[in-house]
């Protein structure tokens, strides 16, 4: 359990520098991925602790801030090994999704790197041209529960309606289906030692986030998007 990796930790992992809560939280969650892509989440766990508690003592970081850390990174460890699990098991049964989405691989859109740098803020950018993950549990439309419309912030397309949003309790605002007119680009994800499916606009190849098969609602799929990348539309009936 937590309080036996926390007492290990203690004598295993003394602080090399300071790090402030956001590079906590950066650190922790980048040490969570690999270790869990070498099938040792507990060993993630440690790190999580033991990192956690370096910086309580060497900076003296408010312990609100230092739990709001750790609890974030520990929730990415369990989304990411359960939706690794997830994701395997997808592949391994529907080897024609990852054929296909390996010959059908997007287009660019017809910007070049300084008018994306210039179009969109570096959060924005980090995560919808370089494949970042934002932080969970920080994006608005984690509460936005208005009917409307969500569209790509890159190029406009317009991606879900709020009818197929639901809370998965993942932090990522979450839809069980793509507008018809979206045509979601779908493409085989073998980064950080896991085999996910990732989701592109298919309008300007940007990164949305991934898709996985376990989702409660009839259509057994969860998309799982980055909030920064969209857009919303209030709009009535949709």
């Amino acid at each position: 359990g937590l309080g036996t990796l926390r007492n290990s930790s203690r004598k295993r992992f003394p602080s090399s520098r300071s790090l402030n809560p956001w590079e906590l939280s950066q650190t922790t969650t980048r040490n969570l991925r690999v270790h869990v892509a070498e099938e040792a989440p507990e060993v993630a766990v440690t790190e999580a602790v033991a990192v956690t508690e370096a910086v309580a003592v060497t900076e003296a970081v408010a312990v609100t801030e230092v739990v709001v850390a750790v609890t974030e990174a520990v929730a990415v460890m369990e989304a990411v090994v359960v939706e690794s699990a997830m994701a395997n098991r997808a592949a391994a049964e529907s080897p024609s999704l990852e054929g296909n989405a390996e010959r059908t691989l997007p287009k660019m859109a017809p910007k070049t790197k300084e008018e994306w740098r210039a179009h969109l803020s570096d959060e924005e950018h980090r995560v919808m041209r370089e494949q970042g993950t934002e932080r969970p549990f920080t994006s608005g439309f984690n509460a936005e529960w208005r009917d409307g419309v969500y569209a790509c912030k890159g190029c406009g397309l317009e991606l879900f309606g709020s009818t197929s949003k639901f809370d998965a309790g993942c932090g990522w605002p979450s839809f069980d289906k793509e507008l018809p007119q979206a045509n979601v680009k779908q493409v085989v994800d073998r980064s950080l030692g896991m085999t996910r499916v990732e989701v592109r606009c298919s309008g300007c190849d940007s990164h949305l986030g991934h898709v996985f098969p376990d989702g409660p609602t009839p259509t057994g799929t969860r998309y799982c998007i980055n909030g920064v990348c969209l857009t919303f539309d209030p709009r009535e009936g949709q």
